[in-house]
């Protein structure tokens, strides 16, 4: 069935308030994108989850509280999901931008919050106190 006939019979069955999908590709149909604004529906697109279901079911449920409060029954919206794979940020410049934010330079910042050799060399679970009492 065509995208467009789906959003169509969910629209006539009327319980429905839209549809969830991972085929991004509708939002480049006209005839779908009318009917989406025609019927009011909300559609959510899951967008860069590949065929993993877990990680679509996942992105979907960290949006899922945004989309419900800023849904409108009466106007179509579309939602892109995604969680973009990125890289690693670096600590020495996330530091630099702290201490850029600070009005300093960032080895001095580094300098007054570094550990020493000793205290970099010591456990802080050792530390703790120890409860025999407790089990496991």
């Amino acid at each position: 069935m065509d995208d467009w006939k789906l959003l169509l019979s969910l629209h006539h069955l009327g319980a429905w308030d839209g549809m969830v999908s991972t085929d991004s590709r509708m939002l480049n149909l006209p005839r779908e994108l009318s009917v989406i604004h025609q019927t009011s529906l909300t559609v959510a697109i899951v967008e860069q989850a590949g065929h993993d279901p877990i990680r679509a079911a996942g992105l979907l449920l960290v949006h899922l509280p945004t989309i419900c409060r800023k849904s409108v029954r009466s106007v179509g919206q579309i939602w892109r999901l995604s969680a973009q794979s990125k890289n690693h940020d670096d600590p020495w410049k996330e530091l630099k931008r702290v201490a850029e934010h600070r009005k300093m330079s960032v080895n001095t910042l580094f300098h007054e919050h570094k550990l020493s050799k000793k205290e970099l060399e010591r456990n802080p679970l050792e530390e703790l106190p120890f409860d025999d009492s407790r089990p496991g």
